[in-house]
């Protein structure tokens, strides 16, 4: 069996330079001058390009997950040929390197997916969605509660509620975040997070904002640091970007939207998705129609915004242990006008490494 990779050091000056770089950019980059509404985004430069590895041609049903730095587990409906429409997609294990897919013994959505859970949904029944939950390798049993999780924690547990208190554990030793919401919280948009020991004993508190808070989707740890992340997304109606949580000294640093980007997002032109990487933060922007000259892949970096990738990037993955791959589908030209369902020749699937060449 694969097993997902926890040898990642994370020493304390390596934590330093990543407080240090985020730091930076929420000063700099967050106040760069906005887009004129309807500019096309900077051309893909070849050192840009040179990043694209292409891997072979197969659906992507769900978001891939790593499973460590060179396999990744997702869902396809085409893996093989037996699957036929109105079919759950099959899950399937695949090896970067050999780009080979190895079929697993199940079906459905996979929802999420760590060393110590994995969440599948598998279709409805009479109407109320299936649930299935448990370890790789093992047999998945339904979740009772019969509904689709809309927040999950690291390592797929999902966050406790308890009367507007929020908590989420982190990795053993790293303790536990809690903060509390309400009516008053949201309409000043100030939280204060607590920090917990896994006994939980107070150590810090930090304050924070609605939209970087921790204990919300897409709330991961990120091995190649030792720090865990609140990937946001920049939208007309969302908050912008996202934030490093750091449980060691306590401290939680804003992670802010690159203006040319979130002048596109509020003017209505699309929205944009936040993945953290060791190069730094990974913006993917989706074009709504008619604007897929602005659509693609960016990486934010101290010296400015750099498009890897012009595509409409389709079920990302999330990035890898070290850090420095990130897998996804991706469509040519206007994702909408095209409809990569119907014509499969717009689509292919590709590895990019972000911290390969200058950054």
């Amino acid at each position: 069996m694969i097993g997902l990779e926890h040898s990642v050091s994370a020493m304390h000056n390596g934590l330093v330079r990543v407080l240090a770089f985020f730091l930076t950019l929420a000063t700099s980059l967050g106040t760069a001058a906005e887009v004129p509404v309807g500019a096309p985004s900077p051309a893909v430069t070849r050192t840009a390009a040179e990043r694209i590895e292409q891997m072979p041609k197969i659906w992507l049903s769900s978001p891939a997950f790593w499973i460590d730095n060179s396999h990744l587990i997702f869902s396809s409906s085409d893996a093989n040929g037996d699957w036929q429409l109105g079919d759950l997609p099959k899950i399937v294990v695949f090896d970067t390197v050999a780009r080979k897919v190895e079929p697993t013994k199940y079906s459905g959505y996979l929802y999420c997916y760590s060393a110590k859970k994995m969440i599948v949904d598998a279709g409805s029944r009479a109407g109320r969605p299936v649930v299935l939950e448990g370890v790789f390798g093992q047999s998945l049993r339904e979740i009772e509660e019969h509904r689709r999780p809309t927040i999950t924690g690291v390592d797929c547990e999902t966050i406790s509620l308890d009367h507007g208190v929020v908590t989420t554990s982190l990795k053993a030793g790293d303790g536990k975040l809690r903060f509390a919401g309400g009516p008053t919280h949201i309409a000043s948009n100030s939280y204060t997070v607590e920090f917990l020991t896994d006994e939980g004993k107070l150590t810090a508190s930090a304050p924070a904002s609605l939209y970087t808070l921790p204990a919300t989707n897409r709330f991961v740890f990120l091995p190649w640091s030792g720090g865990y992340a609140r990937e946001g997304a920049i939208g007309a109606q969302q908050g912008v970007g996202g934030s490093y949580i750091d449980p060691k000294s306590g401290t939680i640093t804003p992670i802010d939207g690159p203006a040319p980007l979130t002048g596109l997002a509020n003017s209505n032109q699309g929205s944009a998705d936040l993945f953290i990487t060791k190069a730094g933060p990974l913006w993917r922007f989706r074009a709504y129609r008619g604007h897929s000259q602005i659509q693609g892949l960016f990486l934010q970096t101290q010296s400015g915004l750099e498009r890897l990738d012009d595509h409409d990037v389709w079920a990302p993955s999330n990035v890898s242990p070290d850090g420095c791959k990130f897998f996804y589908g991706r469509v040519t030209g206007d994702h909408v006008a095209t409809d990569p369902f119907k014509n499969r020749d717009s689509y292919d699937v590709v590895l990019i490494n972000v911290c390969k060449g200058g950054n």
